[in-house]
């Protein structure tokens, strides 16, 4: 840890690619922030200000998407994050341009968390009670109601071909997907962080279950390695996906179980911690990790089971969370990457290959935010950006 912090206090800016939350400014600050009580003297907390005004600034000069994780809705969320109870809302004129963007009927965009509709609702619930963030989330239960279909036993929503680059379309983004970074169990979580919050309860909940329904209809019958596939569609096959947050058994589970404990569902959250422990036990060479990242790594895997024990207690979750970060630290090389790690990921023609990367989703600041967690006795609440928690319902008065 002491490494890792040396290393993103020395970063320069130059080795950052961006403002963004995945991978640029706005992740990084999200990271010192972590690590400030934990090495106070180390200069972590200038860092906080000094990279985030780095983020803000760079959206004056980066054509920005508003998407979550890669656009200026995440550089957003850092603000809100780190500085909403500072009594400057600096978010006024992002709020706007959403509300823009999320009353535009009919929905021909993503619904997803990385770059759709539910990363924009993620958005509006850090920025509650404020009236901006309640009447955004109330616009994205209502662009979700538009665009859900039905499925037997409930329902889901399609995962459009077109949302995705093609040198990725040969990835599950497509058809009826079951991941936590693009598909339907984010929006289950979201759901109940929005009827937690008492907004767009009716239409919601009946989201919220008809979802539910669905998904757990999709676990694969007989396995007792890992249930739920990539996605579900025509000739997709029917085999179980990663171990990741992304995809695979431990978001479900993770994602699942905060829906259960937003709505006080005791059958969803004994379905969450049954889909959780199976995947706890799925042997490590089976669950296809190979680097230390958030998104699909060992350190994601690690703090996906360490919060799955702060909501349950269950001691599996925390000797796996233990096992994954002890992984995660096996994944670093002297003299490789930041800190020695590097990131298995595609370059921009989509090839596979070793790339040193600082980002939050899948590089060196994602890894300090998990190893940082496990270290503190605090809740992880940056950690609702992964829809891995959400919040409780603010009580101050609404600006």
């Amino acid at each position: 840890m002491r490494q890792i912090s040396r290393a993103l206090i020395a970063l320069p800016p130059r080795r950052v690619r961006g403002p963004s939350l995945s991978d640029g400014d706005a992740g990084l600050a999200i990271a010192h922030a972590a690590l400030d009580p934990i090495f106070p003297r180390s200069g972590h907390r200038v860092r906080v200000d000094r990279v985030l005004d780095r983020a803000i600034d760079g959206l004056a000069r980066t054509d920005m998407s508003p998407a979550l994780f890669g656009g200026f809705t995440g550089v957003a969320w850092a603000v809100e994050h780190l500085r909403g109870n500072s009594g400057d809302d600096a978010n006024e004129a992002i709020d706007d341009a959403l509300l823009l963007y999320v009353d535009r009927t009919p929905w021909l965009d993503s619904y997803d968390l990385i770059r759709g509709l539910t990363g924009i609702g993620v958005y509006a619930l850090e920025r509650l009670p404020r009236a901006g963030g309640r009447r955004i989330l109330e616009l994205v239960v209502e662009r979700l109601a538009e665009t859900a279909r039905r499925r037997r036993p409930g329902l889901s929503w399609w995962s459009d071909p077109a949302w995705v680059p093609p040198q990725f379309r040969r990835e599950p983004h497509l058809a009826w997907n079951l991941g936590v970074g693009h598909g339907v169990p984010a929006v289950i979580a979201l759901l109940g962080g929005a009827c937690r919050a008492g907004i767009a309860v009716r239409t919601a909940r009946r989201l919220l279950d008809g979802a539910v329904r669905w998904l757990l209809a999709q676990e694969l019958p007989g396995r007792v390695d890992a249930g739920f596939a990539y996605a579900v569609g025509p000739r997709l096959p029917r085999e179980p996906a990663r171990s990741a947050w992304c995809y695979g058994d431990p978001g479900v589970a993770a994602t699942l179980l905060v829906a259960a404990c937003a709505m006080g569902e005791r059958s969803w959250k004994d379905h969450a911690v049954r889909i959780g422990l199976r995947a706890a036990l799925r042997p490590p060479d089976e669950c296809r990790v190979v680097d230390a990242g958030l998104c699909h790594g060992a350190a994601g895997l690690g703090h996906l089971y360490h919060r799955m024990y702060l909501m349950t207690g269950e001691a599996s979750f925390a000797r796996a969370a233990r096992s994954w970060f002890v992984r995660a630290l096996g994944f670093r090389q002297n003299r490789v990457g930041i800190a020695g790690f590097a990131s298995w990921e595609p370059d921009r023609r989509g090839r596979m290959g070793w790339h040193t990367d600082v980002g939050l989703l899948t590089g060196v600041a994602g890894v300090a935010l998990a190893l940082a967690s496990a270290l503190s006795d605090e809740d992880p609440a940056w950690d609702r950006v992964l829809l891995l928690s959400v919040r409780s319902p603010p009580t101050h008065p609404a600006a």
